[in-house]
């Protein structure tokens, strides 16, 4: 992964869309994560299907800095879970260990406050690594994405086509009277949020809302529906360009969930692991590794 750190000097040529990319997730402890399957499986599958989904998501992001004369990519993972952190460095990532534990989470301001919290210190860690080894100029300002750990079904060529699209629907815009700083893409359902993508570091703590109807949340702080965007106009021709977004659409809390992302065809990781899971031949079948 090309990464930029504090001991680093940055290429001075980076156009706009070249700007470093820093890509943020979360990932509670294996073992209490996604409890809304915990009748499904046992405790033990559960955490390694929770384990390879992230890695599925962290490779399809490691594997953006491989597009020839694309921006730098860093991926940053905050997690209380010592696995987790370690796929990330052996990655060439960052990984920040979360000191509140996820079975603790609920008396320190809620699962979803935790979440918000984890995100922005990840963010920040980041910021101040990039910022300090940039020279001064709005190109040396990290774009930052926030990106969900549960979405198996997701490719690299899907990341790399909506951060495309926020460039010509949304950030790329700066003929507005207030350009958006912000865009997010939301869910399969269209009330959680998948990713959101921020422009403005400086002003992420009134902008971080994930939790329930986080989608809603973050379009009321100023995000761009990315999704509402690249389907307004013109969407035959956008479709051609840019695909289906449904892979980076398609997290998973339940059953229901987990077979559309089979559907749709998962890493290798999730697709060992799928493999496993006593819940019929339907899933398994189902599954399509990319």
């Amino acid at each position: 992964m090309r990464e930029l750190r504090g001991s680093e000097s940055p290429d001075r040529n980076l156009t706009e869309t070249q700007r470093p990319i820093v890509v943020v997730m979360a990932v509670k402890e294996l073992n209490q994560a996604k409890t809304r399957l915990a009748g499904a499986f046992s405790d033990a599958l559960r955490a390694d299907l929770v384990l390879g989904m992230y890695l599925d998501v962290l490779d399809a992001v490691v594997d953006l800095a491989d597009t020839p004369g694309g921006a730098p990519v860093t991926a940053v993972v905050v997690s209380p879970d010592e696995i987790v952190r370690n796929e990330a460095t052996r990655r060439g990532g960052l990984a920040l260990d979360d000191p509140v534990r996820s079975d603790r989470r609920d008396s320190h301001g809620g699962s979803a406050q935790r979440l918000n919290d984890a995100l922005l210190a990840g963010a920040r860690h980041a910021r101040e690594l990039l910022l300090g080894a940039a020279a001064a100029g709005d190109l040396a300002r990290p774009r930052m994405v926030f990106l969900q750990a549960d979405l198996p079904a997701i490719t690299t060529d899907v990341l790399r086509q909506a951060l495309a699209a926020v460039e010509q629907t949304a950030l790329g815009h700066t003929d507005r009277d207030q350009p958006a700083t912000a865009a997010v893409v939301s869910d399969r359902r269209g009330t959680g949020t998948a990713m959101l993508i921020a422009d403005d570091t400086t002003a992420l703590d009134g902008l971080l809302g994930f939790g329930p109807d986080s989608a809603t949340v973050h379009r009321s702080r100023g995000a761009v529906d990315l999704v509402a965007a690249t389907s307004s106009t013109d969407r035959s021709r956008r479709q051609r360009s840019w695909g289906s977004w449904e892979p980076l659409r398609t997290d998973v809390d339940t059953i229901e969930d987990l077979h559309a992302a089979a559907a749709l065809g998962v890493g290798a990781h999730t697709a060992a692991v799928l493999q496993r899971l006593p819940i019929g031949t339907s899933t398994a079948a189902a599954c399509r590794t990319r």
